[in-house]
């Protein structure tokens, strides 16, 4: 895995990925997302995550903006992009 520039620890990720045979991979590490994206997985991050769970109705709309308003005022403590941020807030 060292032709993506990763770490061990995520290029355990990869590994299990390929022994499990999954299709798709859970990770907010852009390196990881990239490197899994070109090895052929579907790959989804946390904010990912709060929006599939609020569009199949698994949490309140009103709960989903507020989480992730929440993440946006704290980005930094989270490491996410607030304009990422925005971009999912409109697709609610």
């Amino acid at each position: 895995m060292n032709k993506y520039n990763i770490h061990l620890g995520e290029s355990s990720i990869i590994a299990l990925a390929e022994k499990k045979r999954v299709d798709y991979c859970i990770t907010n590490e852009i390196k990881v997302r990239n490197a899994m994206k070109s090895e052929g997985y579907d790959v989804v991050g946390t904010l990912g995550i709060i929006l599939k769970a609020c569009r199949q109705n698994m949490i309140k709309r009103d709960e989903c903006f507020k989480l992730l308003n929440f993440i946006k005022v704290n980005y930094k403590d989270f490491r996410f992009n607030p304009k990422l941020i925005e971009k999912m807030l409109s697709k609610i």
